[in-house]
C-alpha cells in the first residue's frame, strides 16, 4: 500500500518537473475594404471565428499585436505596404517577435490580397516562407510550405483569381456609375 502511494507521489513530482509543451501561437488578421463595412458585422464575425478556431485547435491566440486593416484595400495592395497591419506582422516575424511555427488566421484568402493572382500568391508565399502557416477560417484550410507544393497551390490560385475578378468587376461598376452621374449632372 505504501509503495503504491509512494509511486503516485514520484509520478506527480516527475510530471511537475517536466516543462509543459508550448502552445503554438496564433494571430488573427482582420481586414475589410471600406469604412461602410465598419458599421456592419465584419470585425465581430472575423474575431469570433478566430477565437473559435484557436480554442478548437489548441492554439494560443496572441492578442498583443493588433492585426487590423480596417477600411484598407487589398485590391490595391495597401494592406501589404509599410504602415499596414499585414506588413507590420511580417516585419514582426522577421524580427523574431512572432515565433516561426505560428499560425495566421484569416477569414479567407481574399483578406490577404485581392490583387492579381500572381501578386496575391506572392503575398501568401511571403507569409508561409517566413515560417508562418495560414489558416482560412471560412473552410478551415491550412496552407503550409508543404501543402503549397501540392493541390493547395491550385486551390489558392483559383480563390485568388475569383477574389481579384470580383473586385475588378465592382471597381468597374463604381467607375461607370460615377461617369454616368458626372454626365447626367454635367449636361443639365
Amino acid at each position: 500500500m505504501k509503495s503504491a502511494s509512494l509511486s503516485g507521489i514520484v509520478r506527480a513530482i516527475g510530471s511537475e518537473a517536466r516543462p509543459m509543451p508550448r502552445q503554438r501561437k496564433a494571430y488573427s488578421y482582420i481586414r475589410f475594404s471600406s469604412q461602410r463595412q465598419e458599421e456592419g458585422d465584419s470585425v465581430r464575425r472575423q474575431t469570433e471565428a478566430a477565437e473559435r478556431y484557436a480554442a478548437a485547435n489548441g492554439l494560443d491566440l496572441d492578442r498583443t499585436l493588433s492585426l487590423r486593416d480596417l477600411g484598407v484595400s487589398a485590391y490595391t495592395g495597401r494592406n501589404i505596404r509599410e504602415g499596414a497591419a499585414l506588413r507590420d506582422f511580417l516585419n514582426a516575424v522577421e524580427r523574431g517577435r512572432v515565433p516561426k511555427g505560428s499560425v495566421l488566421l484569416v477569414e479567407s484568402l481574399d483578406r490577404l490580397s485581392r490583387q492579381t493572382a500572381r501578386k496575391a500568391l506572392r503575398t501568401l508565399e511571403e507569409i508561409i516562407e517566413s515560417g508562418v502557416d495560414v489558416v482560412t477560417l471560412n473552410d478551415g484550410k491550412r496552407y503550409t510550405a508543404e501543402s503549397l507544393d501540392g493541390m493547395d497551390l491550385f486551390i489558392a490560385m483559383v480563390s485568388m483569381m475569383r477574389a481579384h475578378e470580383e473586385s475588378a468587376m465592382k471597381s468597374s461598376r463604381v467607375k461607370a456609375s460615377w461617369a454616368a452621374r458626372r454626365k447626367r449632372y454635367g449636361s443639365e
